[in-house]
């Protein structure tokens, strides 16, 4: 998939690297394979939040998780083994996950895929890129307008140093009414159709979209952009725009990163 537009301002403030580093509850490791964007989400943090950012690919992963406040997945390709013991260990015994955009995507080994509770049928194949219909095959499309939908406006990771600039009628699939909620249309992004919980009866959904598919007319309307979920002891919140490295210039989503890291959810 192509890269480059959501969300920032800021320099990166990066942190030497160590695997013996003494647990800072103000610290963030960011495992990517795109830096495009991360290094403005670094600065945000740093500025917002006053949270210091070690920014890593996957070979350069520490092994032991356990002394970053969360951490953060930005990762297109597939996960190396490694990486994905180490994030599914380190969530299991208590850390924070947050899980942007493609880093859940029909590119993704099936482990993974169960432990982040997704089915993506068609994923990984040819049909993925064609269009769909609503509860159809999984397909994506990119450099498309889309309008991201909070679903629980009084949620903190949606709501708290938030200001949305719209609002619209959603009525995700299933539901028996629609309601008027607050809204951003993204101009140019990746949208993911077609998500399915795997698990939805412990998953809570934050974010939903809009997208009309231009190709064959199909209107899809799913709470699926956003939603935090425990695994073990630790969360796990995913947040689906960010496909392209402007995207990270944009306060909403930056703001909903730092919310998802300094959420403090109840028993």
């Amino acid at each position: 998939m192509k890269a480059a537009p959501f969300l920032a301002f800021g320099l990166a403030a990066v942190l030497t690297q160590s695997a013996q580093a003494a647990p800072d509850n103000r610290s963030l490791l960011i495992i990517q394979d795109r830096l495009p964007g991360m290094d403005s989400l670094a600065g945000y943090l740093k500025a917002h939040g006053g949270l210091e950012t070690k920014i890593v690919g996957q070979d350069a992963a520490p092994s032991d998780l356990s002394a970053f406040k969360a951490v953060l997945l930005y990762v297109d390709l597939y996960y190396t083994d490694a990486v994905e013991n180490s994030v599914e260990a380190y969530v299991k015994g208590g850390g924070r996950l947050v899980v942007i955009h493609h880093s859940i995507s029909g590119k993704k080994q099936p482990k993974w895929l169960d432990f982040v509770g997704m089915r993506l049928t068609g994923g990984g194949t040819p049909l993925a890129a064609e269009p769909s219909q609503p509860g159809g095959h999984y397909a994506f499309r990119f450099g498309i307008s889309q309008t991201i939908v909070n679903v629980q406006p009084k949620h903190y990771i949606t709501s708290n140093g938030i200001k949305w600039p719209e609002t619209v009628d959603f009525k995700p699939e299933g539901a028996a009414a629609s309601a008027r909620l607050p809204a951003q249309t993204i101009k140019a992004t990746e949208s993911y159709m077609n998500f399915v919980p795997l698990r939805p009866g412990s998953r809570r959904p934050i974010l939903g979209f809009k997208y009309k598919d231009d190709r064959n007319g199909a209107e899809f309307m799913q709470n699926t952009a956003g939603w935090t979920e425990r695994i073990g002891k630790g969360q796990l919140v995913y947040l689906q725009p960010g496909h392209f490295g402007e995207e990270f210039q944009d306060s909403i989503l930056d703001q909903m990163i730092l919310n998802s890291i300094t959420w403090r959810p109840g028993p």
